[in-house]
């Protein structure tokens, strides 16, 4: 048993070297492929597009499979939007616009007119909230909250509030809209609209905190427009 046991021992000393050249060699092919993949992804922006389009895929697949897509808030609070898009737009602005002064402090300081479309069936209520994410306190200020805003509305004329809707306390502690200010530069100034399975029974001194936080188990539509301003 000895002297067969010193045989194989024998037989590894021989092959043991040709095994460790093969799995430098194997090493060195997986380095050398893993870097010309690397480069080529990197120098070619179709591949880079096709490998943001499979990530997007995945994205959308689980939003699908929890019936959610992804928050459109991003603050504390953010909120879980329902796959049920609205139409939501301004005459006053294209989205990604510039909102005409006369609904900012150097002008009237009036809300800008809105149109919505494509309400859930389902929809008991609506919801509004304007927010600027880019004010320099933190969390942003809130310029508009409001809510019981009834399903069947589809426009909200400037410097109006729709009949039966509830305005909440904005980032001044006003129950008004408050215009656009932005101290410098240009400010991102986000309309968010959501559609919920029910009507929300809520102090006036309710905040866009608590107005989130209310409304997150009946979400089933929403929509976001978004304006810029810059001071003049």
């Amino acid at each position: 048993m000895e002297e067969f046991l010193n045989v194989l021992k024998n037989i590894w000393y021989k092959i043991a070297p040709v095994f460790n050249k093969i799995h430098w060699i194997f090493w060195f092919i997986w380095l050398a492929g893993g870097l010309l993949a690397f480069g080529f992804i990197f120098a070619n922006p179709q591949s880079q597009q096709n490998i943001l389009n499979k990530i997007q895929q995945n994205v959308d697949a689980i939003s699908q499979q929890y019936g959610k897509n992804l928050p459109l808030s991003t603050t504390e609070h953010s909120i879980p939007l329902s796959i049920a898009t609205m139409k939501f737009t301004s005459p006053a602005f294209e989205p990604n616009g510039s909102i005409p002064s006369q609904y900012t402090c150097d002008g009237q300081g009036m809300s800008p007119p809105l149109q919505i479309g494509d309400a859930p069936p389902a929809a008991k209520s609506l919801v509004l909230i304007v927010h600027d994410p880019d004010a320099p306190i933190a969390g942003g200020f809130t310029h508009w909250v409001m809510w019981n805003i009834p399903p069947q509305t589809t426009a909200i004329a400037e410097n109006t509030v729709p009949a039966g809707a509830v305005q909440g306390q904005n980032g001044a502690g006003g129950n008004k809209w408050t215009a656009p200010c932005p101290p410098s530069g240009t400010h991102h100034y986000q309309f968010m609209l959501y559609a919920l399975d029910a009507q929300l029974d809520l102090p006036k001194t309710t905040n866009k905190d608590g107005l989130e936080e209310a409304v997150l188990e009946h979400i089933i539509g929403q929509a976001m427009l978004t304006g810029l301003y810059q001071k003049k």
